[in-house]
């Protein structure tokens, strides 16, 4: 599969609710061409400089502002820096027998996909996926949209919110947002110039 993906998160434990979404904001996006080249690149909001990561077969690339290295050996599986693998393969187990408060056919990403959206009321059902909620203190809000290819049932796009007061009695507020694009498009990925 080839595929781009974006995925964004915001979250500081402990924070006020209402600046968290904007005390830190991290940006991923990134390109994956089966089977062994991706290109990565992240951005953390109040840092200056982007990390960019580029592997192709068994050499990898990294640049941060004026510091580039590379090629060198390629650390790990190129799946590990999936990052639209990496979340899905957290739902993919046990995402068939969950219940859903809406389901629909859309398209997202020009992909034909199926609508998923899950609320606080079945999130009870989802809390299994994550161990439970024991240690995760009071949870007040809570959705997951989730649009999934018609064909292969892999992530077209996740939404995630989720806020409440963790077991220290800190409040907590988290969003994530991922959106895979250009599937099956023709495209390359080069080495850094």
């Amino acid at each position: 599969m080839e595929s781009v993906f974006a995925e964004s998160l915001s979250a500081i434990p402990g924070q006020d609710p209402a600046a968290l979404a904007e005390s830190l904001k991290m940006e991923i996006s990134g390109a994956y061409v089966a089977p062994d080249k991706i290109e990565v690149r992240m951005s953390i909001s109040g840092v200056d400089d982007e990390l960019a990561m580029t592997t192709i077969g068994d050499q990898q690339w990294v640049e941060m502002g004026d510091l580039a290295i590379g090629p060198i050996q390629a650390v790990g599986d190129i799946e590990e820096m999936d990052m639209a693998q990496i979340v899905w393969e957290g739902f993919s187990g046990d995402a068939g027998s969950l219940t859903c408060t809406s389901e629909k056919k859309e398209t997202v990403n020009d992909v034909s996909s199926n609508y998923c959206g899950i609320d606080a009321a079945t999130f009870e059902q989802l809390s299994t996926l994550f161990g439970g909620t024991e240690d995760m203190g009071d949870i007040d809000e809570f959705s997951l949209d989730l649009w999934l290819a018609e064909d292969g049932g892999w992530p077209v796009r996740m939404r995630a919110n989720v806020a409440g007061t963790d077991e220290t009695g800190q409040d907590f507020k988290a969003k994530l947002e991922l959106d895979v694009t250009d599937a099956n498009e023709d495209f390359d990925i080069k080495p850094p110039s």
